[in-house]
């Protein structure tokens, strides 16, 4: 039988690190404290980099005050660690936020998203459940958007647009076919209410959908 008393280390990323720990310290969970890595240039099979090796499991990542790209390159990044893995990180998000949490939804991340303003007991207790791996997301004093359905390859696209010099090369770092690009990007400017151009540059598709997720 777990000793609910024993400390626990899950690993910690976030922008504000020292409130997270200071609220859940009396409660007997010291996460270790993660910084956020500079993304790579190019993203290697494994992602961007952004994401450190977690020494202790779960991870609690703090998705408040990180702008959209970099919550892209995240939640990219931590998809395909799940799928080597199996990892199931704890997801902080403001109820407020409209597109942090459209984002979450539609990367299809296996998580369990929680509100960030939920008591420190909350995240406790779910720090020290052994959740199994399993499809899809429990939310939890927060609710998921009512979504137009959005392909889950949008996001490590909107990752590779905001660095990649053309839709062919953001293709190419996602491993679609440019084609496939265009028809996803297409789909979701129709879905999200965006003029389609496909004149835009990789930086402006990046730009248009940022706008459009937080609407």
């Amino acid at each position: 039988m777990e000793d609910s008393s024993a400390i626990l280390r899950p690993s910690l990323l976030s922008l504000q690190p020292a409130r997270l720990t200071a609220l859940l310290r009396p409660l007997g969970v010291v996460p270790r404290e993660l910084a956020l890595q500079a993304p790579l240039p190019t993203p290697l099979p494994d992602g961007w980099g952004v994401v450190p090796p977690t020494p202790t499991s779960p991870l609690v990542l703090d998705l408040v005050g990180m702008d959209l790209p970099l919550i892209a390159m995240l939640l990219s990044d931590l998809r395909q660690r799940q799928r080597e893995q199996g990892s199931l990180p704890l997801i902080l998000v403001s109820p407020t936020a409209v597109a942090e949490r459209r984002m979450v939804s539609v990367s299809a991340l296996s998580s369990v998203v929680i509100a960030a303003d939920a008591p420190a007991e909350t995240l406790a207790r779910w720090v020290r459940a052994r959740v199994q791996i399993r499809p899809g997301q429990v939310w939890l004093r927060v609710m998921p958007l009512a979504l137009p359905r959005l392909d889950p390859h949008l996001i490590p696209l909107l990752a590779a647009l905001g660095r990649a010099n053309s839709v062919a090369q953001a293709a190419q770092w996602c491993y679609l076919a440019e084609r496939t690009a265009y028809l996803i990007l297409a789909s979701s400017c129709k879905q999200l209410g965006i003029p389609l151009d496909r004149r835009r540059s990789p930086s402006g598709w990046a730009a248009a959908l940022v706008d459009a997720l937080a609407r």
